[in-house]
């Protein structure tokens, strides 16, 4: 992202006005408000800017339609019904369909569909701020970061009075690890408007990028004080306390966001996650499915499943737990099959299942043969070792292409070489010849000099700064 100190940036921006005296802002046209709906304007913080500015047409049945269509809720309708009671005259609206289209789509999450035609409005109407405004927020949901950088810039040099530029450029910088920018671009925007709420949301955001947990809480307590109801904030709140070490209160604040917004997946995920540090699996597990059964391709919450589950299932040993757990790995490596570590995971649930089952079988036949003892080292029997190939043969087989999938992917994970070593020796454990035992050995043997190889490799890189 191109970057420019925020500061600097809002003073170049307000010179001008600096030098003529302060300026009422000028009233909100139809056009106006719907692109900030497009932009992804609250509606509470548009009741606010129509109760401040003004507005200067009258309200008819058709917009209130289209509004309704882009997501403005009834609060927002009715402070533009007294609005439009106290006007002695004024303009019909002249918002574009097409305007009011590319509002509709921001709203139903068709970001490309409402960027196409927030583009098409501004080739015939390039020095419109609010268009660059919209058209930035929709390019920030397709995390499209510098452009959308370059359009809010442009916003806010067409329109330096509008608070949310600097605010939605707050967090662009802290997506991009700028938490300083943030704070400042942030701090502008309140120098503007010390009541808006996405600022002190975003300084919320900045000051928890520096550790500073206390003061982002106290910023996203002031957010909460102009909307109360935003389950984002209380989201933040979440993390935040999840990172000071508060888990207690991060489940609170997790269940308050769920509360205002039972749809909201990550606030199902963060507190599943939240709720297995706390020990307690059984809810984190609910919690994780309750999310893919809105999303069944949530990454986060297909691994906090596959990680619980094979934590619940080696105390007590339980296979079907392990089956469980593997089942979520194989689900994240059919939706991203480039990943080295649910390939790694595999591997290790197929080790563990493979050892634990050659250990019984060893001291069983151990318990049967009290003069005739095989030592973990020894080759098994051969009645024994066809019962475990039998068994275990297929696991151990899948065990060992998944491992070699990983380090595929990965050439020095040596987790995995590990892993791929134990593998081995359950191999050795299932053929007859002494020539097929020796080879799978070796292989095993080699492959912690290469673990040792590039554990040395790594040790005598220089640290990064």
């Amino acid at each position: 992202m191109r970057k420019c100190l925020a500061s600097l940036f809002f003073l170049l921006m307000m010179a001008p006005a600096a030098s003529s005296g302060p300026s009422q802002p000028p009233t909100v046209d139809s056009s106006q408000l719907m692109a900030w709906l497009a932009g992804g304007v609250s509606s509470n913080r548009l009741s606010r800017l129509i109760k401040d500015r003004g507005i200067n047409f009258k309200l008819d049945r058709g917009y209130t339609k289209a509004l309704r269509s882009a997501g403005a809720n009834p609060a927002v309708i009715e402070v533009l019904r007294d609005s439009t009671t106290t006007l002695a005259a004024g303009m019909q609206v002249s918002c574009p369909p097409v305007l009011a289209k590319a509002a509709e789509f921001a709203h139903q999450k068709r970001y490309e569909e409402s960027e196409h035609q927030l583009r098409q409005l501004l080739r015939s109407d390039s020095k419109n701020a609010s268009l660059h405004f919209a058209l930035a927020d929709v390019l920030r949901q397709q995390e499209q970061w510098d452009e959308a950088f370059d359009e809010f810039t442009e916003s806010a040099r067409l329109m330096p009075d509008f608070p949310e530029t600097h605010s939605r450029l707050a967090y662009l910088f802290y997506r991009s690890e700028e938490s300083d920018n943030a704070i400042a671009e942030a701090r502008t925007a309140l120098s503007m408007d010390p009541r808006n709420a996405e600022a002190y949301r975003y300084l919320g955001l900045g000051l928890f990028a520096n550790g500073l947990y206390d003061a982002a809480l106290h910023a996203f307590e002031e957010s909460l004080g102009q909307e109360p109801e935003n389950p984002d904030t209380y989201y933040d709140i979440g993390i935040t306390l999840r990172d000071k070490g508060d888990l207690h209160a991060a489940a609170v604040a997790y269940r308050h966001a769920l509360r205002l917004n039972p749809q909201f997946w990550e606030a199902h995920s963060n507190l599943g996650i939240v709720l297995h540090d706390q020990g307690k699996p059984e809810e984190a597990i609910a919690e994780y499915k309750s999310v893919l059964e809105k999303d069944d391709k949530n990454l986060p919450a297909i691994d906090g499943l596959a990680s619980i589950l094979y934590q619940m299932a080696g105390q007590p040993f339980d296979p079907k737990k392990f089956d469980e757990s593997k089942r979520y790995h194989l689900q994240h490596i059919q939706l991203k099959p480039l990943d080295p570590q649910p390939y790694y995971s595999v591997g290790v649930i197929d080790w563990a299942m493979a050892y634990r089952g050659n250990t019984e079988m060893r001291a069983e036949y151990n318990r049967a043969h009290i003069n005739k003892q095989v030592k973990d080292a020894d080759p098994l029997p051969p009645d024994v070792r066809k019962a475990y190939t039998d068994k275990y043969g297929t696991m151990v087989d899948e065990g060992i292409a998944s491992l070699k999938k990983s380090i595929e992917v990965k050439p020095d994970y040596d987790d995995a070489m590990t892993y791929l070593n134990l593998l081995y020796r359950r191999k050795a454990d299932m053929v007859e010849s002494a020539d097929e035992r020796n080879n799978y050995t070796k292989q095993a043997d080699d492959l912690l000099d290469k673990v040792k190889e590039i554990k040395q490799k790594r040790a005598e890189q220089p640290p990064t700064v």
